[in-house]
């Protein structure tokens, strides 16, 4: 009786301990999501001020980067 009790008690004790792993590891990517949220918003309202505050530089170097990606996708096409 003893035997069958262990064998049936201890699956559930492991699904139990699996779940509560599962938790903590949900509860730490919950934080760590809320803490790039937290970092992202920063840097967002960071590249707002500098743009308001340099907005020549700004929209240089957009335009740049949007030249640039142009001439790589473009040289990407060509290749096919």
């Amino acid at each position: 009786m003893h035997f069958t009790i262990r064998f049936i008690n201890e699956p559930l004790l492991r699904i139990k301990m699996a779940k509560k792993n599962e938790e903590g590891r949900y509860e730490q990517l919950k934080q760590k999501i809320e803490s790039l949220n937290e970092k992202f918003g920063e840097l967002r309202v960071q590249a707002s001020d500098y743009v308001s505050e340099h907005p020549a530089k700004s929209t240089l170097a957009a335009f740049g980067i949007g030249v640039l990606a142009g001439a790589v996708l473009s040289a990407l096409l060509r290749k096919r």
